[in-house]
């Protein structure tokens, strides 16, 4: 073996990487196993571990080695699992000067050890890395090594260590809380039907045990198919509710007492799905309540099981594993999930196979249906709020299908609908809007949300602490479910702070979940929304905050830059009749923004946006069935309804901004237009082409993108 001074260091020959690994000294067996998730009884199984499943996954050994801050080959040869070649680059002496992460600088080490002042390197023994050497030695209150920071802070190896190692716990438990990526699952591996420990009432008086709702199908087979499958059950208590509509004649016979019909109100003449079974839940008179759903077929024991487990286990509700079957034959038995963590991340529940107690559900409020189809995991979620659901082991019906439901482990593809029912559960606007009288007066807090873009985040927020004057200012950063090395980054770069904090959600919300959970966890009086691909290049939060001691004010933006100094946008106007909206003067010089001054504004982007945080509680947010697209205009125009004055620009105050370069920006540009216009449409200002002319300007024409809900491109020209 060579010495570390003389370049790279082989390893000894018939040596294993993971015993390579394991006799580094780079190996932090407690960091590593929260990493993992897992409990690794010695150095060598947390070795092995690392090197066959972590390094692929791209974990990390140490807490102060980070993935991203090491050469291109070398992170290549991380993921590969290749750990001699990385071990090999963390003895070269040619790559000390460069850091390890933003905790560790092993020139630092080195020369504030005494170790690397004649670059010999005394001290350092055959094969010991800077990060061994100083890993072996460092005790509980020992300064890392790195450069000083502008607020003073030094991080200590104790301290820092167990942020890191809080946040690798967090990580791991919010990723065994993600539905499965796979939802299959073999029949015969569920348990057999449990019979519970108690007597179970299945025939006698006493009135229904069991309410079940259906709706009133026009057809009299479909009518009849319902019967048959509860007259098929091995619990005779039950009752059927069939919910119909005014138009949908009385069956000519019900086949069965048990069966009776309730009515919708005559005056919604717009039926949803949420209606129907909402009439049906406040007209059961059972014990527990379940939902016959059309292509459902119960298996005969499944609501004696499902009454007889719960009634055992005293859960307010389960659901039961369900078989798919598709087309080609093939059967699929996918169980759902039960938690609200589950729940909350995109987890799963078939509401054919959902038995809850009646108490239980319309505590719930019913369905909700401004969501429609999200109603029904919605209200899943709504009963997991108040007690766990239980996950019975058993199948319970069969179901037909053309394609497997997927469970939902990113938000990229997801719908408007599935985000909104996401979005109220993740943040209780009711005691979010309780709370707001709590808010510290003066306090300005900033939310910026992030995902993949741990260097970015950190310029962005970095930019605004050394740039801004406000005396009181705290910062969140709202992970959207990057991966761990991401988020160790950003817990490293600002640990010791006491004005960031760093909160992680378990994936990819999007731009406006992301920012309401930043916004409900915050404390301040005022709040703003910055996106992480922008950079404070002056204190302009100041003047933008001093526009909101005017009553009449919504919110507030400065100007936004791109790099080349060029006007991004100075505000949002609507330059055509009842059509989208556009950024304001964008390529211009940014002196042609200074007639902003004098003008108000019915909507500003979000990018860099400050408001009241009473106003945005009172609103409820950003919408989230818009994805990462106009939940900016869209809560603007809802602030007029509380502050008709509506928005101002402060052309004092700049931010470089470089748009677009935030990942998953434009994947729903349709969707969201679509929306925005079916809520708005008739209710849109414009055309606004007086502030053109206020500007400077005259309006020559309004091109367009060429979709199919257009986005306006004024055309303008000097005065």
């Amino acid at each position: 073996m060579r010495h570390a001074r003389k370049g790279r260091v082989l390893a000894v020959p018939g040596r294993s990487p993971e015993v390579a690994l394991a006799r580094s000294g780079i190996l932090d067996r407690g960091y590593y196993s929260a990493a993992a998730g897992e409990v690794f009884p010695d150095r060598r199984s947390a070795a092995r571990h690392c090197v066959t499943v972590g390094m692929p996954e791209g974990l990390s050994p140490h807490p102060f080695l980070s993935i991203g801050y090491l050469p291109r080959p070398v992170q290549t040869a991380w993921t590969r699992g290749r750990v001699l070649k990385v071990l090999d680059h963390l003895l070269d002496q040619s790559g000390w000067g460069r850091p390890l992460g933003p905790l560790f600088h092993p020139d630092l080490y080195l020369e504030q050890a005494g170790l690397y002042p004649d670059r010999l390197t005394p001290g350092l023994n055959l094969g010991e890395s800077p990060l061994a050497h100083f890993t072996a030695r460092a005790k509980a209150e020992t300064p890392l090594p790195i450069p000083p920071r502008p607020d003073g802070t030094v991080p200590t190896f104790r301290g820092a260590r167990q942020a890191l190692l809080e946040h690798a716990r967090i990580v791991a438990a919010q990723n065994a809380d993600l539905p499965g990526r796979e939802p299959s699952f073999h029949e015969a591996g569920l348990a057999s039907w449990p019979r519970g420990r108690r007597p179970l009432p299945l025939h006698g008086a006493g009135g229904p045990l069991i309410s079940i709702v259906a709706r009133l199908e026009s057809s009299p087979a479909a009518q009849a198919a319902a019967i048959l499958i509860l007259q098929g059950q091995t619990l005779h208590r039950w009752e059927l509710i069939f919910v119909g509509d005014a138009d949908v004649p009385d069956p000519p016979a019900l086949y069965d007492g048990r069966a009776r019909v309730v009515r919708r109100p005559v005056d919604e003449p717009d039926p949803r799905v949420a209606d129907w079974r909402n009439v049906g839940l406040a007209a059961a008179e059972g014990q527990y309540v379940g939902f016959l759903l059309p292509g459902r077929h119960w298996r005969p024991d499944f609501l004696r099981a499902a009454v007889s487990r719960l009634l055992d286990s005293g859960h307010s509700g389960g659901h039961a594993a369900v078989s798919l079957h598709d087309p080609t034959g093939r059967v699929t038995v996918m169980t759902g999930y039960g938690d609200l963590q589950t729940l909350r991340a995109g987890g799963w529940i078939e509401l054919g196979s959902l038995i809850c107690r009646t108490e239980a559900a319309l505590a719930t409020g019913g369905f909700d249906p401004v969501l429609g189809p999200g109603a029904d995991p919605e209200f899943a979620i709504q009963l997991a709020t108040r007690a766990p659901l239980d996950s019975f082991p058993f199948v319970g019906s069969d179901r037909m299908v053309a394609t497997l439901p997927r469970q939902q482990t990113s938000a990229a593809g997801a719908d408007g609908d599935w985000l909104a029912v996401i979005g109220k559960a993740w943040v209780d606007w009711a005691e979010v809007r309780a709370g707001t009288a709590a808010r510290v007066p003066g306090r300005v807090s900033v939310v910026i949300p992030t995902y993949n873009d741990a260097a970015m985040t950190t310029e962005a927020v970095r930019s605004l602490l050394t740039t801004t004057s406000l005396p009181d200012l705290e910062i969140t950063i709202v992970d959207n479910g990057s991966p761990l090395g991401f988020g160790q980054d950003l817990t490293a770069h600002f640990f010791g702070d006491s004005r960031v904090h760093y909160r992680r959600l378990p994936l990819n919300l999007n731009f406006a979940i992301a920012c309401n959970v930043g916004y409900a966890a915050s404390t301040g009086e005022l709040v703003v929304f910055l996106n992480n691909d922008t950079r404070s290049d002056t204190d302009w939060l100041p003047g933008v905050v001093e526009h909101l001691t005017d009553p009449r004010v919504a919110g507030a933006q400065p100007v936004l830059r791109y790099p080349d100094g060029t006007i991004q946008t100075a505000g949002t106007v609507f330059p055509w009749a009842n059509g989208l909206p556009c950024h304001f003067l964008t390529g211009r010089p940014y002196l042609d923004a200074l007639p902003t001054a004098q003008m108000w504004f019915h909507a500003t982007t979000a990018a860099a946006l400050v408001m009241r945080a009473v106003d945005f509680a009172e609103l409820e947010g950003f919408d989230p069935h818009f994805v990462n697209g106009m939940e900016d205009v869209d809560l603007c125009l809802r602030a007029l309804e509380l502050r008709p004055g509506g928005f101002r620009v402060d052309p004092r105050s700049s931010v470089t901004h470089l748009e677009g370069k935030t990942p998953g920006r434009g994947r729903r540009i349709p969707e969201n237009r679509r929306f925005f216009m079916e809520r708005w449409s008739g209710r849109l200002p414009g055309p606004e082409t007086d502030k053109f002319e206020r500007a400077g300007f005259t309006l020559v024409r309004v091109e367009d993108d060429g979709l199919e809900i257009p986005s306006p491109r004024p055309v303008i020209a000097e005065r």
